[in-house]
């Protein structure tokens, strides 16, 4: 149930700062 909360928290970090990946 976390998990694609998870996944979705995942893309809008990465969203708003590519740079931490």
């Amino acid at each position: 149930m976390a998990r694609e909360l998870k996944l979705d928290l995942y893309i809008f970090l990465a969203v708003h700062r590519p740079t931490g990946i």
